[in-house]
């Protein structure tokens, strides 16, 4: 099945993308998280950071999101530390 938007899509990426949406929107965390990644990205496709350093960043992002959401880093630790 799919949507009239993306006939291309199935239901299950269309879903699981708007799932992922929502959770950025709703969320305080995972919006920071998003929007560091969309940022450090950029500078990725910029020539402003290499490759490694890159998925060196995303690694620790991930890492540090996913302490967040249990309750181990304050956010406001959490939001300095991931823009860094």
């Amino acid at each position: 099945m799919s949507s009239k938007d993306e006939p291309d899509k199935t239901c299950r990426d269309v879903g699981s993308r708007r799932h992922y949406d929502d959770k950025c929107k709703n969320d305080p965390i995972w919006q920071t998280y998003n929007r560091a990644y969309k940022a450090h990205y950029a500078r990725y496709m910029k020539k402003k950071m290499t490759i490694s350093e890159f998925e060196k960043w995303s690694r620790f992002a991930s890492s540090l999101r996913d302490k967040a959401v249990a309750g181990k880093v304050d956010f406001a630790q959490y939001y300095a530390d991931i823009r860094k």
